[in-house]
């Protein structure tokens, strides 16, 4: 009875050990993904690839309805 008791023991440990390792890396990566949003270079290109693409729609617009007016 006293090795079932250990060994329960021993399981519920490696659970909660398991269970702190898994938040431990969830929490890892949402701090790497925050740092890596936050840094100037990435916002401003995501700023650069937006305007580029609202650009090159309108100018894409422009050509389409120009012709037809």
């Amino acid at each position: 009875m006293s090795d079932q008791l250990m060994s329960s023991k021993i399981r519920d440990a490696h659970r909660f050990a398991d269970k702190a390792i898994r938040q431990s890396y969830i929490e890892a990566k949402a701090s790497s993904f925050r740092a890596w949003v936050t840094e100037p270079v990435v916002v401003y290109r995501i700023h650069l690839i937006a305007t580029t693409l609202l650009l090159a729609t309108f100018v894409g617009y422009e050509l389409i309805v120009y012709p037809l007016g």
